[in-house]
């Protein structure tokens, strides 16, 4: 038998359905596990965008599924989600600008995060307004904790927690 033309054969065929970040991800491991090239076509970003996506989408999955009351993620960024799977399951990338598209789906995972109790704790290393504004709006949409720094101040910080509704700054200068 080919492919289903209507939902009658699809459904006798023995086709689940599944919601289609389970579908991303479990395709994402089956080319994993066959180490075949993940996004072919996509060039620059498979050193930086394309791993913390793999790392993103395995991440939450295995947390979901684990049995500890303390899951969590440290997620190391420069505040600017430039990156998404779009509905299709095809990767949609926008490194110009804060892309409203790819902020409303970083945001969503944000509050899915949290409904699922896992808390994320973000380290961002950038000091630019609109950024540390999407930050902030991240943190509190999963009520986790931020912590903002520099490339030329790595020993202070500031830590966001809105978990506890607190702000401290700190310093490694005495």
């Amino acid at each position: 038998m080919g492919l289903a033309t209507t939902i009658g054969e699809l459904r006798r065929s023995g086709y689940i359905v599944r919601p289609v970040k389970d579908e991303i991800r479990s395709n994402l491991i089956q080319k994993l596990e066959r180490r075949e090239r993940l996004f072919p076509g996509i060039i620059g970003y498979q050193d930086t965008v394309v791993p913390a996506l793999v790392n993103a989408i395995l991440a939450r999955g295995l947390l979901r599924r684990c049995g500890s009351v303390n899951k969590q993620i440290f997620m190391v960024t420069d505040g600017k989600p430039s990156a998404i799977f779009d509905e299709a399951g095809r990767l949609y990338k926008n490194s110009f600008g804060l892309d409203p598209r790819i902020v409303n789906k970083t945001l969503d995972e944000a509050v899915q995060c949290r409904r699922e109790k896992i808390a994320v704790s973000t380290f961002m290393v950038a000091r630019d307004p609109y950024l540390i504004n999407f930050v902030e709006e991240f943190t509190r949409s999963n009520q986790g904790r931020a912590y903002y720094s520099d490339l030329n101040r790595l020993g202070e910080s500031i830590f966001v927690d809105y978990l506890r509704n607190r702000r401290k700054r700190f310093s490694s200068q005495r």
